[in-house]
């Protein structure tokens, strides 16, 4: 899963008015592309 990341903090990005909104940098012309991956890792190692 990939969203719109704002370019000058960390922060999810919304589309508004043709517009891209971070919560605290407002319009953001050119938000970059961030990638979610959720992984489970075992390790089996010390089965108690």
């Amino acid at each position: 899963m990939w969203y719109y990341m704002c370019s000058k903090c960390p922060k999810m990005v919304y589309p508004k008015n043709n517009h891209f909104v971070c919560a605290d940098h407002d319009i953001i012309p050119y938000p970059k592309y961030m990638y979610c991956v959720n992984a489970t890792i075992n390790d089996h190692t010390s089965d108690d």
